[in-house]
């Protein structure tokens, strides 16, 4: 049989810092802090609910927001693991026809560490060789983790809808008081580091596509020092750009949470259907 084809695929935009982290970071079994009975905005929120309704307990709401948590760190979680897909696949962006052709495929640094973890690759090296066998094995790795996702979300909507069921009183403005709290406690403030970390694939992406691209117009030694000298400093300053993003995030989570609703976070999201 034929050598399987190699391209170059992978590329080291990534700091060494987020090379090392999980792919999902914000599921936990744990109850989370704005969750617990010591949380003065929990227990207030929690019992204007059972003022008016004897039969649910502060404890049963606990549960049922949760739920409600759980499945959304999920569907946060998923939404950058799509991203990546995209990445590796080359789907990310749409190719500009008027451009020079290139292999549009990206393996960002965590994906290359995942893939290591799973001893699918031999090597982390930057622009490393990847054979189409081990293409193939990433996009069929990541479309499981997507779809093992999915079933955890349903899993903890499940949970939530049988909790519910099970609890005399319960009503439609009972579970959009726990679901308003949820979503401004603490769904938000994942959903900024969500975003935070979309933009950055997508800016890595852009400036390897564009790399490769200039290497096409076979540029002399110079222009590609010239070039690589470019891009570090592009990286510093997105760098810098995202750090500063970062510690607004920690100021305004440590302030009122309702300041959260101020800060405009237009950084690009992917759809379900992506």
């Amino acid at each position: 049989m034929p050598a399987a084809k190699k391209t170059k695929l992978i590329v080291d935009y990534a700091d060494e810092s987020t090379a090392t982290t999980t792919m999902s970071s914000t599921e936990t079994n744990e109850i989370p802090i704005y969750l617990s009975i010591n949380n003065k905005l929990f227990v207030h929120m929690a019992q204007t609910i059972t003022k008016t309704t004897i039969s649910i307990s502060i404890n049963n709401i606990q549960q049922l927001a949760l739920f409600i948590h759980q499945a959304a760190s999920v569907r946060i979680d998923r939404e950058v693991m799509k991203a990546y897909l995209h990445s590796v696949m080359g789907t990310l962006k749409q190719s500009e026809s008027h451009l020079i052709e290139v292999d549009r495929r990206v393996w960002p640094m965590q994906i290359q560490s995942l893939m290591l973890a799973q001893q699918k690759v031999a090597t982390t090296t930057a622009c490393a060789s990847i054979t189409e066998d081990q293409q193939a094995d990433c996009e069929k790795h990541l479309h499981q983790r997507l779809i093992e996702m999915n079933e955890k979300i349903q899993y903890h909507q499940n949970q939530f809808n049988e909790k519910k069921n099970n609890l005399i009183g319960f009503t439609s403005n009972i579970e959009e008081s726990i679901q308003s709290f949820v979503q401004k406690h603490g769904v938000k403030p994942f959903e900024m580091k969500r975003n935070l970390k979309i933009a950055m694939i997508n800016h890595d992406y852009d400036s390897e596509i564009l790399r490769r691209q200039y290497l096409q117009e076979k540029p002399n030694e110079y222009q590609i020092q010239v070039m690589k000298r470019l891009s570090e400093k592009k990286r510093e300053l997105e760098k810098s750009k995202r750090e500063l993003l970062e510690l607004k995030y920690r100021v305004f989570y440590n302030r009122p949470h309702s300041s959260l609703d101020a800060i405009e976070t237009t950084m690009p999201i992917l759809n379900d259907d992506d």
